[in-house]
């Protein structure tokens, strides 16, 4: 009787112990919003995502970020955004420099990561960026993340990322370095 408890006791703990290194489903807005999605490229090299970038930043904000209206370039529509005045802290590709303040767009209200999971006040950010057409921004220069959330990677303690997509390239670094992201993308 003491075996099979002690067999039972031990099942327990090793189901419980398993259950526990399961990796973090994560929701991808752009991707889990019922009846919405893009139709875009899925990087599958750092070169790739690179590439596609005017520019490679680390960034964060302070302030809050506002609500409104944008033109989706694909369809025409306008949809809710968000705009944030980010501020750089190092630059790994393009022409900004440390200290810039740039203007960053996401798809979706602030308080919502229904169409594009937001980025976090206070926290700190690898961004991935696009700039947007200048002739429908009136002129104004403007950025958001290639390829939506593959752009955007949160830099957690010790420096350790956490990517926003789900699928990818970037999900390759989920608890690595940034130093080694860093290094490849030299």
């Amino acid at each position: 009787m003491k075996k099979a408890f002690l067999i039972f006791m031990i099942s327990i703990m090793a189901a419980a112990a398993f259950s526990g290194c399961a990796q973090e489903e994560k929701f991808v807005g752009s991707k889990d919003t019922p009846g919405f999605g893009y139709d875009m490229q899925i990087y599958q090299t750092v070169d790739e995502i690179k590439d596609s970038s005017a520019a490679i930043v680390i960034a964060s904000y302070s302030s809050d970020p506002t609500e409104c209206y944008e033109k989706d370039e694909g369809t025409g529509m306008e949809l809710y955004a968000t705009r944030y005045t980010l501020d750089v802290e190092k630059v790994l590709k393009g022409d900004l420099a440390e200290a810039d303040q740039i203007t960053f767009m996401q798809t979706g209200k602030p308080d919502s990561d229904e169409y594009e999971t937001k980025i976090k006040k206070g926290k700190k950010y690898l961004l991935f960026l696009a700039q947007k057409d200048v002739s429908l921004t009136g002129g104004e220069i403007i950025y958001d993340a290639v390829g939506v959330e593959q752009g955007i990677i949160e830099i957690k303690e010790n420096n350790k990322l956490y990517s926003y997509y789900d699928e990818g390239i970037m999900t390759k670094y989920d608890g690595e370095s940034l130093s080694k992201l860093a290094a490849e993308i030299k």
